[in-house]
């Protein structure tokens, strides 16, 4: 859905958003528990004060209702019959639980915030980017300095990732995200595609966050 921008600003608010969607598309090891917690807290306490006056009272359509209805399906189905009939790994309700309680909710979080400041679709769209430049300049920046690069790779190992981590950290292993070598790229690389789209509309500036 497309917004009418009445008024576009600085806002702190707009930065936090920034910072939740880098933790879900590159999701960091921050703290010790999954970070993608910590949007999701941040996203359910959003979505309770920010339509309610200031009152502490969740608010969700009906059409909301039922894509949670959706997802608890699956995790029942997942429990019923993946865990406790063929006795596989909880780890399998994983996906989506995080859906459930961190993914969904951030995504409400965002359109309520695009009605809100009657943003237009392009709003989403220069939160990933931005987004990507951070991650870009963490990348720059631990391949430039050896220091930085062994901290965050200290930092995946601590959380649990294998030590071939450190192995690998001699040729690559630039950035802060949890997969560096599948994912963070393919993202960078559409991030940049959809720059090189937009420096035609919206202005010549895209052409330097591709290059980014």
């Amino acid at each position: 859905m497309a917004y009418v921008v009445k008024k576009r600003g600085f806002y702190f608010t707009d930065i936090l958003f920034m910072l939740g969607l880098f933790v879900l598309i590159y999701n960091p090891p921050i703290v010790g528990i999954n970070s993608m917690h910590i949007v999701g807290l941040f996203s359910w306490g959003y979505l309770c004060i920010a339509n309610t006056g200031g009152r502490f009272k969740l608010q969700i359509s009906r059409d909301q209702r039922i894509l949670f209805g959706q997802f608890m399906a699956i995790v029942l189905y997942l429990l019923l019959f993946a865990v406790l009939f063929n006795g596989q790994s909880a780890t399998v309700l994983a996906n989506p639980v995080y859906y459930l309680i961190d993914i969904i909710p951030f995504g409400m979080a965002l359109r309520l915030r695009a009605y809100k400041k009657k943003y237009d679709e392009y709003w989403v769209i220069n939160l990933a980017i931005v987004a990507g430049l951070f991650q870009s300049i963490l990348a720059i920046t631990s391949f430039l300095v050896p220091a930085l690069q062994i901290f965050f790779v200290d930092k995946m190992v601590a959380y649990g990732y294998s030590d071939v981590y450190l192995t690998l950290s001699a040729f690559r292993m630039y950035g802060f995200a949890s997969y560096l070598t599948s994912s963070t790229p393919i993202f960078q690389t559409l991030l940049a595609i959809i720059s090189l789209y937009l420096a035609s509309k919206k202005g010549t500036r895209y052409y330097l966050y591709a290059i980014v």
